[in-house]
């Protein structure tokens, strides 16, 4: 299990995920779906850390789930949340996936509608609960507490992306209202993103675009509010490339060519170089002297050559 990168284990690791975990017991499955909830929120929270950059008139932007208290009851803060001047957007991380038989493959609504209930709805609540013990003065970001946050966004980031379309915002915009979830004034609608769009986010921000401004036009366009964000963005944007994560592409398919072929794909970095001559330099015994036609050979290697 490549778990030493958050990428690795949201990327490379989720066909390995759902094929182990349609063949365990239950209590196997809630073991190892904790496990990989965890680690799709450490890339989530490692992504949202990225896409909200430092600024001056900010203390600090992003904050991870935390520990606050009502009473002699323990809480936790939403899984990641990000701070503007004024304003808040108050992530909720889910690894629950559509049910194939019932959702994906299957005209069910019903089941359609459960799973909407077990991903979105129930992050809802969480949700709704934690934005109003923030507003209650139970718990605070550093030293920004409700009285400088004007306006609070709530959005679920999904580890696999939910068919959005007219159908779905407004079955979800129902079930809100009817239990009165994220309806209080100053609350921002409801947000419903994959962890592919929050990447694409990623890299608009690196250009100097904001989450929130995205996500605000997003909701308020109304040609393009009730399709998905990639789309939306697809239309409205020009994304750039997420350099972050080409990089990453490239170190992991580096790493697997290395292991497979003894080969490289793409230019070397002087660190990397560096490393290859220095495994020949020990591969030869520790014997001094051969220094530039080491380096000459790594670089020869890492081309491919």
């Amino acid at each position: 299990m490549p778990a030493n990168l958050p990428f690795l284990a949201y990327r490379l690791s989720v066909g390995v995920y759902w094929l182990l975990f349609d063949s365990m017991s239950d209590a196997d499955r809630k073991r190892w779906s904790a496990f990989y909830g965890h680690m799709v929120e450490a890339y989530v929270r490692d992504t949202i850390q990225r896409a909200l950059p430092a600024r001056p008139d900010v203390a600090q932007r992003v904050f991870p789930e935390f520990i606050y208290r009502v009473g002699r009851q323990e809480h936790r803060t939403t899984d990641v949340v990000g701070l503007y001047p004024g304003a808040a957007v108050f992530f909720e991380v889910t690894a629950t996936r559509l049910r194939m038989e019932g959702t994906l493959l299957v005209d069910d609504p019903a089941a359609a509608e459960a799973d909407l209930e077990r991903i979105v709805i129930g992050k809802a609540r969480q949700l709704d609960e934690r934005i109003r013990h923030f507003r209650e003065g139970r718990y605070a970001f550093g030293a920004t507490t409700a009285a400088d946050v004007q306006t609070i966004m709530p959005v679920v980031v999904t580890g696999e992306a939910i068919p959005m379309w007219t159908t779905t915002v407004r079955t979800i915009r129902s079930a809100l209202a009817r239990e009165g979830l994220l309806q209080q004034p100053a609350i921002e609608p409801l947000r419903v993103i994959g962890v592919d769009e929050l990447e694409m986010l990623e890299a608009l921000a690196h250009a100097g675009i904001e989450v929130i401004d995205v996500l605000r036009s997003h909701a308020n366009d109304g040609e393009l509010k009730n399709i998905s964000l990639r789309n939306f963005l697809t239309l409205r944007y020009e994304v750039p490339q997420n350099e972050t994560l080409q990089k990453e592409y490239l170190a992991i398919g580096n790493h697997g060519a290395w292991l497979l072929f003894s080969t490289h794909l793409g230019p070397s970095t002087h660190d990397e170089i560096a490393r290859r001559a220095y495994e020949i330099f020990e591969q030869r015994g520790r014997e001094h002297g051969h220094d530039l036609d080491d380096w000459l050979r790594a670089e020869r290697e890492l081309r491919g050559d």
